[in-house]
Parts: structure tokens; sequence; C-alpha cells
């Protein structure tokens, strides 16, 4: 039921969760609705007090067979959405803002619009980032990664710039992808300027309908450079209907299973918060599925004082944040369908 020690101690130690027999009873229960082993039960939070319709929430492994299942004939788009090259490349001279990519490495040969050079050590690295991009810090995130995994903000323009020998490492040895870093939105650095913190919106194409499926916005917190739920961020969910972020945030339980009313670091209430350019985000993405027609998808957007900028696209979006931000998707007019189809 618990994938490792800590979502189990975590779970042990919260003070908001249903009695013991209910959770027994509950979690059986979902399992047996599933068909599986009740992970999502813990996972998704919903031992906990406030959750009284568990079972509306989709189970860990059938989530994720849905999800592929949906994409199946969608190969092509879902490669763009995977690479974070093609991707680039795809709609760097469409309609649709993405962040601008300075270059690119296979393992220690590096690559932009104007060289490729063999990095052979650290301090050749640091130069060569530095020569990129002077005036400004550089993200640099693996072309093929997932989930925020070993992505990092580099700080070029500072004299004492450092780079940890084991980011280092793990640079050299794989493919990475070189980006300026957004200027996020004043008002989202408000609530916390360490990172950029995307708003995720799910999406269905329906025989050419599209569909705003489920949104969430995740934040930073501890001065983390990087905000994504796997990296233990929170998230919260958005009223699509009014663009606002609304009820409290969470956390995954293993790094914590933190929900708040209020960001730990900035105090910033988040419920009723208006997301800046939140239908020009909708419009974007209606556009950049015009060019890349996918099933479901997540689009991750970043919003900045000019408006929004896609960050990325994922071809198999995190059903237990698209769940817990929906509130249960077996309720959701478009999926619930599929789901009890399937």
């Amino acid at each position: 039921m618990f994938a490792n020690v800590d979502k189990f101690e975590t779970f042990l130690k919260d003070t908001d969760k249903k009695p013991y027999y209910k959770i027994f009873c509950e979690a059986l229960r979902a399992g047996i609705e599933e068909k599986e082993l009740p992970r999502h039960y813990f996972s998704k939070l919903l031992y906990r007090k406030d959750v009284s319709n568990y079972l509306d929430y989709v189970g860990s492994f059938r989530g994720v067979k849905i999800a592929k299942s949906l994409n199946k004939k969608d190969d092509s788009a879902a490669d763009i959405l995977t690479n974070k090259l093609f991707f680039d490349y795809f709609f760097k001279n469409k309609e649709v803002k993405i962040p601008k990519t300075i270059g690119y490495n296979i393992k220690n040969v590096f690559y932009n619009d104007n060289e490729n050079i063999e990095v052979r050590d650290k301090e050749e690295f640091v130069q060569l980032m530095k020569r990129w991009n002077p005036s400004s810090h550089v993200f640099c995130k693996p072309i093929k990664g997932m989930q925020g995994q070993n992505c990092y903000k580099l700080r070029t323009n500072s004299d004492n710039y450092m780079i940890e020998n084991e980011k280092f490492q793990s640079i050299i040895n794989n493919d990475y992808v070189y980006q300026e870093v957004i200027k996020q939105h004043s008002k989202i650095n408000e609530i916390y300027e360490n990172a950029v913190n995307p708003l995720r919106i799910i999406t269905y194409l329906d025989d050419n309908n599209l569909h705003y499926v489920s949104s969430f916005m995740t934040f930073g917190i501890g001065k983390k450079d990087v905000s994504n739920n796997s990296s233990g961020g929170l998230f919260i969910p958005v009223d699509l209907s009014k663009g606002k972020l609304k009820g409290k945030a969470i956390q995954y339980l293993e790094y914590g299973g933190l929900q708040c009313t209020n960001h730990p670091d900035s105090g910033i209430k988040f419920d009723g918060f208006k997301i800046p350019f939140f239908e020009e985000s909708l419009e974007m993405i209606k556009k950049a599925i015009e060019y890349l027609p996918i099933k479901l998808s997540g689009w991750d957007i970043a919003i900045t004082e000019d408006g929004p900028c896609i960050i990325e696209g994922n071809e198999f979006p995190s059903m237990a944040s698209m769940d817990i931000g929906y509130g249960g998707l077996k309720n959701h007019p478009i999926l619930g369908e599929i789901i009890k189809k399937f």
C-alpha cells in the first residue's frame, strides 16, 4: 500500500486522518471498486476527514492504463511532447509562445546555432554557459526528462558561479536542453519567487471538440529552484470557470503531505487568487492543440508579465494531481464516462 517508509510515517503522524476502522473499511471498498490494491486511497489523501467521496477517485494503476489507452494512436504527437528538443523545433516558429532555447548537449558535446564544442571539464562548462547567456541565468533540463527531475538553474551572471560536481556529472553523462530563465509575473512572484510556478491545464480532445478537464497550479517551497509535485512542491486546484485558485494547497504524501491555506514561505492566501492571463492561457493551449492534436495532454504554462508561455506539454499528465484537482474524475462529464467504460 505504501511505496516507501516516508509515506507510511507521514500517514501515521497525520492528525487529520479518519478513525482507523473507517480507513480500513474505506480502503478495502476502494480497492474492490478499482480491482487493485488501494494505493490511491492513501496517495490521493482520501483517508483525510474532509474527503467523503473517496469512491469518485481512480485507482493508481487504472489511471495510468486509461491515460495510455487514450493516447495510443497519437505516437507522433506524444514523441514531440516527450522530447524537449522536438517540442522546441516544432513550436518555435508558430503562434505559440515557448521559452527561448539557447543550446543543448548530447553527452559532452554542446551545440547551439553558432557552434558545437566538446567540453572536457567543469571549468570549460562554466565558461560555455557564461558565453551562451552572459547577462542572466540558464535553466537546464534533460531532453527526455519527466516530473522536473534533474533540472537545474545555472546562475551564469555570478562572478563566483559554481556548479556542484554531482550536477555537472549528471549533465555531462546525459542529454540536456538549455533555456533562458522565464521572468515570472510579479503577482505570482509575490506567492513564491524562487521558481517558476506553472499552471497545469489538462485537456481532452474528443472528435475535434476540445475539453478543459482539470487544472491546478504548482508552487515551490523552501527556496527550491523547482516547483514540481514530484520534487516536493505544493499544488492547488484551479477553478476553470473563474481562473482562480480554490481551496487548500496539497503536497504529496512522500514529501510530508502538507496541506495549507496560505503559502508557508510568503504567507499569501491561495483561495480566490486570480491567475493573471488565465483566459489567454486557455486560448494559447487551444492554438497549440490545433497544431498538435492529441487526445489527452497536460500543458504547463508559465505566466509572465507579457502573457502565458507554454513550458511543455505532457502526454501522460499526472493522474493523481488531476484527480485531486477535479475532486474525483469519475464525476467529470466527459472523462467520467470513459472511466466507467474502461
